[in-house]
């Protein structure tokens, strides 16, 4: 089953795949049928990605019932804009939010800019799991481009490229241990043989350092942590370089918020992330002439699985709603909220994506104003 996520643009959450939960705000749900309503385009002839709608869909273990929200309604898929609980033709129409763009020809909407920013390029992605890394294959993949997916678990990497095929785009799964030399090339030249081309390279690969104190911490430990969170970055992007400068490439790494911050236990996690920027920026002079840019995207907080499972323990710990928790730390950032993975992801896709083609060397932080840079 596939389910679909309505409220207006601040709306926040939505079901994960294993376990259906109350929309925190109470507005509707819909459950549509039995078949992915895929198509990215579908949200443009219908108008609601740019005004006062946002909409999000999202595969199902389970059926819904009663007791999973206020209102849970199954109908076809290409009923649900007539069905929509903000429907009229003031807002959504036709011709999009606001009805039908009567505006003289020179002074209409301009077309979304970013419908199609990957249209027909390849990208590569390392560390494919169930939150970012599926995030950035099905943003890359809704942008037009065709993925190549590592990771080391072959499951996981089926289920997102089953995802991506849906979008319409072509998938490479490939298992992979991006701290292997064999492993590492083999990634390059699958990708080369099936695809012909990379245009874009994003080394999300990431292992929890050790979680303690600077001055008694375990320098193999630390050696670990390096080798998947910045070594691994550094020889992908050495092996990929040639075939980036071919197609004036992008790389993008996946950094972390622990950039903007110091506290008692996030030092090895802080020195990886550090050096993996100071890697960013370092390449993207070395890559600079070559046509290629380099750049970060810092997230802070991920509402996704691991996070969701954090605070709900935390919630256990405290005898309070896990809702609670959530509200507590979303009241100390700007927005009030948390960004989830497909925000993130979008960053990611701009940095990839021509509209980026002047930014290179810099770090783009997505933190719904938790820290400002």
């Amino acid at each position: 089953m596939w389910y679909v996520s309505l409220d207006y643009i601040n709306h926040q959450t939505s079901l994960t795949a294993d376990q259906a939960r109350h929309d925190p705000d109470g507005k509707i749900r819909y459950v549509i049928g039995e078949r992915d309503p895929g198509l990215a385009n579908w949200l443009e002839r219908t108008g609601h990605r740019r005004g006062y709608l946002q909409i999000r869909w999202q595969r199902l273990t389970r059926p819904l019932g009663p007791g999973d929200g206020p209102e849970v309604e199954v109908m076809r898929f290409e009923d649900l804009p007539s069905r929509l609980p903000y429907h009229d033709r003031q807002r959504v129409g036709p011709g999009g939010v606001g009805g039908q763009d009567r505006r003289p020809a020179g002074r209409r909407r301009p077309k979304d800019a970013g419908l199609m920013p990957l249209k027909d390029r390849v990208v590569v992605i390392s560390g494919v799991g169930p939150g970012l890394g599926r995030g950035l294959a099905l943003r890359c993949a809704a942008a037009g481009a065709d993925v190549v997916l590592a990771a080391r678990g072959e499951e996981r990497l089926a289920a997102v490229a089953e995802e991506v095929a849906a979008l319409g785009r072509r998938a490479v799964p490939v298992r992979a241990d991006v701290t292997d030399e064999a492993s590492r090339r083999r990634l390059v030249a699958t990708a080369l043989e099936t695809c012909g081309r990379v245009d874009g390279l994003v080394n999300n690969a990431f292992a929890m350092p050790p979680m303690t104190d600077l001055v008694d911490v375990d320098l193999d430990a630390v050696r670990a942590a390096f080798e998947t969170n910045v070594l691994a970055a550094l020889r992908l992007t050495q092996l990929f370089a040639p075939a980036l400068a071919e197609n004036a490439g992008s790389v993008v790494m996946i950094n972390s918020a622990v950039l903007r911050h110091s506290r008692r236990t996030f030092g090895v996690y802080k020195m990886a992330k550090a050096s993996l920027l100071a890697l960013a920026q370092s390449l993207a002079t070395e890559l600079g002439p070559r046509g290629v840019r380099v750049n970060s995207v810092a997230p802070g907080y991920i509402w996704a699985d691991n996070l969701k499972r954090y605070f709900e323990a935390l919630a256990r710990r405290r005898g309070v709603p896990a809702r609670q928790v959530y509200d507590e730390t979303a009241a100390t950032l700007d927005l009030r909220r948390l960004p989830e993975p497909d925000e993130i992801a979008d960053a990611a896709v701009f940095l990839l994506s021509p509209l980026a083609r002047a930014i290179t060397g810099q770090c783009l932080d997505v933190n719904c104003g938790e820290w400002h840079h």
